[in-house]
């Protein structure tokens, strides 16, 4: 949630719409119980935050996170630190898209 709340404060600061995108590597959104039940939460919580959240299954999260940074004309990207801890994702995002400004979160912050 906290990266939620790192989008609701940008979208305060900047009068902005707040918009959750969460992607899926696989066939399904709802591929596991488990998964369904975070999107839940996921779709509640952005909700009591204004945020409109939509969820998309893709074998490229990559160019699925770009599209959407296109046709919603985005201007500030908060994406979580990767798992493996590299810098990757969001270091080929800033590569690809630099006008946007990207805000990443680690799990230390809060």
């Amino acid at each position: 949630m906290r990266l939620i709340d790192k989008g609701h404060e940008i979208s305060l600061h900047s009068d902005a719409e707040l918009h959750i995108f969460h992607v899926e590597q696989n066939d399904c959104v709802f591929h596991t119980e488990e998964s369904a039940k975070m999107l839940d939460t996921l779709f509640r919580y952005g909700s009591e935050r204004g945020g409109m959240v939509h969820a998309k299954s893709a074998q490229d999260p990559f160019d699925a996170i770009k599209r959407f940074i296109m046709d919603k004309g985005i201007t500030d990207l908060v994406l979580g630190e990767s798992p493996d801890n590299k810098a990757g994702f969001s270091a080929q995002m800033y590569r690809v898209m630099p006008h946007i400004r990207l805000h990443v979160i680690y799990k230390t912050e809060s």
